[in-house]
């Protein structure tokens, strides 16, 4: 067994291939004068690749973004990020380097999650008690879930199902994805 050490504070995490290796991202939010980055991490080496810094967060400290959650594209060119306190969700294109913010009014998005079957995305809202969806380029679709007691917390999509996890109770929802 070999144990992967990581020098800085990561959090969410995803792999990709990314220069035709297999990597881990995650986020790395320990310097607020950075603000918040996305790390590609050598899974072989050990070693960063590649930061890219997610403009919006420079000159924050972690408590002000509580950027937790991330996902990544099917095409693996793409990861979302969310951010609790800034009301945004992030897009970091791994080509271009292109990164994009999006806020359509969510209220405290967590988890994220994407249908890999057509790269629907789904945010779960815990201000709001809901989880939105949006279409690849995050375009708004609508609220695909509603709850009046229980907060969303983490997501994950997989075979034409929604999991989702909450806050109370440590329960986890199964919710059948219905186009």
């Amino acid at each position: 067994m070999s144990v992967l050490s990581i020098s800085f504070d990561i959090l969410g995490s995803g792999h990709v291939h990314y220069q035709g290796k297999h990597c881990l991202v995650s986020l790395d939010v320990k310097n607020p004068k950075l603000g918040v980055s996305l790390v590609v991490i050598d899974i072989e080496k050990c070693s960063t690749i590649k930061e890219f810094k997610i403009s919006g967060t420079n000159g924050l400290k972690d408590e002000q973004t509580k950027c937790r959650f991330l996902t990544v594209s099917p095409d693996e060119k793409k990861v979302y990020v969310s951010s609790l306190m800034l009301n945004k969700i992030f897009s970091i294109n791994l080509l271009s380097e292109e990164v994009k913010t999006f806020g359509h009014k969510l209220k405290e998005p967590a988890g994220i999650a994407i249908d890999r079957e057509n790269g629907t995305i789904f945010v779960a809202c815990r201000g709001s008690k809901t989880v939105e969806i949006f279409n690849s380029d995050m375009c708004y679709l609508g609220q695909f879930l509603c709850y009046q007691v229980k907060v969303p917390l983490g997501l994950c999509v997989y075979d034409g199902n929604i999991y989702v996890s909450t806050y109370e109770n440590s329960a986890i929802l199964k919710v059948p994805i219905q186009y």
